[in-house]
């Protein structure tokens, strides 16, 4: 019975599909082409599956065994609250980590890896692509930080790269999606700078903080 079921629905998805797409005189010829029927019901399920997913092809809420069903890599760090791998986002390196808490997935972030000889705008430079590129994917973005933490090296673009080594310049830019928060960061301290982009689920992100506090009481 489920099977029939199945078979209806594929079959109403089908010819909803090609009316939408072909004019009704030629709907005849395009549904005795059977292959094209099934190639355009995938599509419009790989769509709506595309839809589901809150990054990366995961689901916030996921269990780690899931999250890592997901990945094709080898795995690069894992303990009970988060699994890691190195991979690629516009072409380059990065390190991907997924944060779990009570065994649900909350956030994940990408890390540049890139390491430049010196504390130069390389790192600023690129960093600057990252922010187009999810600009161009989420639109303009809702909240965009220049945090300057002393005027040292304000005003001098030349030495921004200096500035972020030396923790006084950070920038964060915000996107938001109906179930993610999204943000990207450039920021440093001691000469080591770190740019990437964090994903948290807005429904989930209390778990971590809850858990952070509830450890914290049991030490009292």
């Amino acid at each position: 019975m489920l099977t029939a079921m199945l078979h209806g629905a594929l079959d109403s998805v089908a010819k909803t599909a090609v009316v939408a797409v072909f004019p009704r005189e030629s709907m005849e010829d395009c549904m005795k082409n059977s292959a094209f029927v099934i190639v355009l019901v995938l599509f419009i399920a790989t769509m709506a599956y595309a839809e589901e997913m809150d990054f990366r092809g995961v689901k916030w809420g996921m269990s780690k065994s899931e999250v890592m069903s997901t990945e094709h890599g080898s795995v690069f760090k894992e303990d009970s609250g988060r699994v890691g791998y190195l991979t690629e986002i516009l072409d380059e390196e990065t390190l991907l980590v997924y944060y779990f808490t009570d065994d649900k997935l909350t956030r994940a972030r990408y890390t540049l890896l890139k390491v430049f000889t010196n504390k130069s705008n390389k790192y600023y430079e690129s960093f600057q692509p990252l922010v187009s590129s999810l600009t161009e994917k989420y639109g303009k973005p809702n909240k965009h930080d220049k945090l300057w933490k002393n005027s040292l090296y304000k005003g001098r673009p030349s030495e921004i790269g200096m500035a972020i080594a030396t923790g006084g310049y950070s920038e964060y830019v915000q996107w938001e999606t109906k179930s993610t928060r999204i943000i990207a960061y450039i920021s440093g301290n001691n000469f080591e700078i770190e740019s990437g982009v964090e994903y948290d689920s807005k429904e989930l992100s209390k778990l971590e903080g809850q858990q952070k506090k509830n450890k914290e009481m049991k030490k009292l």
